[in-house]
């Protein structure tokens, strides 16, 4: 798949509320902006969180499909019924840009002045983007496909493991679990394939849902945290889970307070 065919997501905030964007739970602005735009993202299924400074507003999840060579703009928007209000990413027409009035083009220098113009509204925007390379997901059929993960994982402690699997290589992955449809014998699948790659956290949470069972998904979860890629981010894997009991027995067993006995070794 060549890099010609990425697009790129921005999101902003029209009330300039500053947010933290996460793409595919990893974190794509250092600082909190109310704009950000992402670049050299794949096509396919993505999955975006807006995290908004304390107070502000609620947290907002959106899953997306990125087409070939396109920009999407989403803007956060407030609605209102019944006498409750809400945020959420709402898809507009227009790209985000900083207003420029665009003269008539005279010459070459006038060309070149809106050039520089432009160069510094993306600099606005723009975050770093680690430097793609090609790998493949383990533990699925081989097919004649290039997959792109990340080059490396960030060095930080809140990283476990390196190249977590971009969509297009996941969408192997869940092709190979999909195929699988007695309960145990999907836990054990998904079990090698989470020891033979790096899941997210967001992937974990997706490869849950396809489990019949509530006791199946805690078991998986518990299972992949100290493998999975983004542990700080783990708070997404809750959302697979049907019952509050059963994120009150992750969390327990995840964080065990001094004087009990944790599910992780």
């Amino acid at each position: 798949m060549g890099y010609a065919q990425n697009g790129e997501v921005q999101v902003y905030s029209g009330e300039k509320k500053s947010f933290t964007l996460f793409v595919n739970g990893l974190k794509e602005n250092d600082a909190p902006k109310w704009k950000v735009k992402v670049k050299n993202l794949p096509p396919g299924p993505h999955h975006l969180r807006v995290l908004f400074q304390a107070g502000q507003t609620s947290t907002i999840q959106k899953k997306i499909n990125l087409a070939p060579s396109s920009v999407l703009t989403y803007e956060v928007l407030l609605y209102e019924n019944t006498g409750r209000s809400w945020y959420e990413l709402t898809q507009v027409d227009s790209v985000l840009k900083e207003e420029i009035e665009v003269p008539v083009i005279q010459d070459s220098s006038e060309i070149k002045k809106l050039e520089k113009a432009d160069v510094i509204v993306d600099s606005l925007l723009e975050i770093n983007i680690p430097d793609p390379k090609i790998a493949e997901p383990k533990g699925v059929d081989s097919l004649a496909l290039e997959i792109d993960t990340l080059d490396q994982a960030p060095k930080d402690t809140n990283f476990q493991c390196k190249n977590p699997l971009l969509p297009v290589g996941f969408e192997l992955v869940m092709k190979q679990l999909k195929s699988e449809d007695y309960g145990d014998l999907l836990l054990d699948k998904a079990k090698k394939m989470a020891d033979e790659n790096c899941f997210s956290s967001i992937q974990i949470m997706e490869i849950m849902q396809l489990m019949q069972f509530e006791v199946t998904r805690l078991e998986f979860a518990i299972y992949c945290y100290k493998i999975c890629f983004d542990p700080v981010n783990y708070k997404f894997v809750e959302d697979a889970f049907e019952y509050q009991s059963s994120i009150e027995k992750l969390k327990e067993s995840l964080y065990a307070k001094p004087g009990k006995k944790s599910a992780i070794k």
